[in-house]
């Protein structure tokens, strides 16, 4: 899915220009035949020199057809569409490459793998800059990674522009324009935004009082092109004639508003995006939704507040598939670790003098904070990504880094912070086997104070 639209928008802005020069070689070679065939039945009559300049229109004519043809060639060194063909032949490469790399013994670990994914990400991080409206670092970018010729960079500038036209010039000329070069795609999807389009000006000549020009608009654009699939819409519109621009009936007003604008600019990228293959979405943000629904945990609930054991935090009710943080309990069976004899703090430790509980301290979060799916920053897309499925728990600890179980099973300090028994054990041979030192708060008591967890 990642790499559709890498191979689909060449393929596309390729068959546009074949169209193009298609409808150009036709017009241009029809004009030519009409102006033989007329020169040879009124040659008799015509003289020498008026010959000799119809034959000179003619190849004038052919040779710009020439020249546009020329044009229409794929360059290596260029980036605009006309070079969507080169463009298209080097990403193909690129898959190429990777199917081979597939069949490597050693797949993850293959210096060709490791650069077709450093590749990507770049690839992936142009396009969201792209997206995003940064076009000139977005070109910046791809130019000093060397990935221009992966990339669609004149392609999101069309968009822009044509988006621009739209909102701010209030103009649908340029996206007409667009859609006469993609009709055949259009009728095939059935997309009616030609109509929306046609629409706009017809409401724009009734608003500034040109009522003749509109009627003549409507059954030349409309009518007659869009009666079969928009007839009541159309009959609707014909009261605007009736109507100054500053009408309060509702309907009218409606169809007045300058919001309109904005929601022709909205259908208009739709389509584009729709033509093209390109995702609603950025192709970094799929990708990293995907990686972080692998991670996504039922304790994962970005920056929420930190509860105690005794009064959980106020979070607002939440949807059933919404991640929440889960109070951490202290161990019942256990008594407080500050009177306890075999319980110390270090003042050595950079900690604060005095121990304070785990759920008191702001700096303490009940989150792991290794954790990208709690993230600040990703925090948004993994709201929106489902749950990962675990069928059982696992648990890595966070001083050995080694997975929890049986062999290595977990141990709770009395403050509630969970590791594993062989980094425990490691830690008290360093203090006589006797004191073992929470990292995350600073506190020590004894091995005998820790208790044993069992996964469920």
């Amino acid at each position: 899915m990642l790499e559709e639209p890498t191979i689909r928008i060449p393929y596309e802005l390729m068959r546009r220009n074949h169209r193009a020069a298609q409808r150009q070689v036709e017009r241009d070679f029809t004009g030519v035949q009409s102006s033989l065939k007329t020169l040879l039945k009124t040659k008799e009559k015509r003289s020498g020199e008026e010959v000799l300049n119809t034959i000179q229109a003619a190849k004038d004519r052919i040779t710009g057809l020439k020249r546009k043809l020329e044009q229409l060639q794929p360059s290596a060194s260029s980036s605009s569409i006309g070079s969507s063909s080169s463009n298209l032949k080097s990403r193909l490469q690129i898959l190429k490459d990777m199917q081979e790399l597939e069949t490597a013994p050693i797949f993850d670990d293959h210096p060709g793998y490791r650069k077709f994914t450093e590749t990507r990400l770049d690839r992936l991080i142009t396009e969201y800059l792209l997206r995003t409206g940064k076009r000139e670092t977005a070109s910046t970018w791809a130019r000093e990674q060397g990935i221009e010729a992966y990339v669609d960079i004149p392609l999101y500038a069309e968009c822009a522009r044509i988006e621009s036209a739209l909102v701010d010039k209030k103009s649908c000329s340029e996206a007409l324009a667009w859609c006469g070069e993609n009709r055949g795609t259009l009728r095939k999807t059935k997309n009616d935004l030609e109509f929306h389009l046609r629409r706009q000006e017809y409401v724009e000549l009734c608003r500034s009082g040109k009522r003749n020009e509109a009627l003549a608009y409507a059954r030349k654009h409309l009518a007659s092109q869009w009666a079969e699939t928009h007839f009541q819409e159309i009959t609707g519109m014909m009261g605007l004639l009736a109507f100054p621009s500053w009408t309060t009936v509702t309907m009218y007003q409606a169809m007045f508003s300058d919001e309109r604008w904005e929601g022709l600019r909205s259908q208009f990228k739709d389509t584009f995006f729709s033509v093209y293959g390109i995702t609603s979405l950025p192709l970094l943000s799929l990708a990293v939704s995907a990686g972080l629904s692998t991670l996504k945990l039922s304790a994962c609930l970005p920056n929420a507040p930190h509860a105690t054991p005794f009064q959980p935090s106020e979070i607002p009710p939440q949807d059933p598939n919404t991640a929440m943080v889960l109070s951490i309990p202290s161990l019942a069976a256990a008594p407080p670790v500050h009177v306890m004899d075999s319980t110390t703090i270090d003042p050595a430790l950079p900690m604060m003098t005095d121990p304070t509980p785990l759920h008191d301290h702001p700096e303490h979060p009940q989150r792991n904070i290794d954790c990208p799916t709690c993230a600040k920053d990703l925090s948004i897309l993994a709201r929106e990504v489902p749950f990962s499925h675990h069928v059982n728990s696992t648990l890595v600890c966070r001083i050995s880094g080694e997975v929890m179980d049986d062999t290595n099973y977990p141990m709770a300090f009395p403050n509630g912070y969970v590791y594993s028994y062989n980094a425990l054990r490691a830690m008290a041979k360093e203090h006589n086997g006797v004191f073992v030192t929470c990292p995350r708060t600073g506190e020590q008591c004894s091995f005998s104070r820790l208790r044993k967890v069992f996964i469920t």
